[in-house]
């Protein structure tokens, strides 16, 4: 999944050319499923034979894809939770500074999953602003993959 609730906790193009592009390395018999509405995202997702457009109409849609899935990454907490809930490996990323409850809790602990396989990434941060989820560095995201 690479769309957040706001446009600043979506997955990037790039960062997902470039996840595409490990997948078909390493991993070149692995289907993924994408779901999206970024028409630049779209065009990446046509350009990998390994890479499917998904299509739900409803959030159970969703989580029956994930139920079948191997691992789910997404910024999208609500798939986070439907991930840990069928204890699927889960890769959930977060903005930095994203302050919730009276501005004192990370989101990235508040809405962390509870599954035990997960792996949750968060850009650098440098000062107090909220730092989008497009800054954490695809190598990290790879790298969550590959373990």
């Amino acid at each position: 999944n690479t769309a957040g609730r706001t446009a600043d906790r979506n997955i990037s193009p790039e960062q997902l050319d470039y996840i595409a592009k490990h997948l078909s390395h390493y991993f070149p018999k692995i289907k993924s499923i994408v779901y999206s509405n970024n028409i630049q995202i779209i065009k990446i997702i046509k350009q990998y034979p390994q890479l499917s457009l998904a299509r739900t109409k409803t959030f159970l849609d969703a989580c029956h894809l994930v139920e079948n899935s191997i691992l789910t990454i997404t910024p999208d907490t609500s798939i986070v939770h439907g991930a840990s809930a069928y204890n699927i490996p889960v890769i959930a990323l977060y903005c930095g500074n994203d302050l919730e409850y009276f501005r004192e809790y990370p989101t990235s602990k508040i809405w962390a999953p509870l599954s035990q396989q997960k792996t949750l990434l968060t850009p650098p941060v440098f000062g107090l602003d909220q730092v989008p989820i497009n800054k954490i560095d695809p190598i990290k995201i790879t790298k969550a993959i590959d373990r």
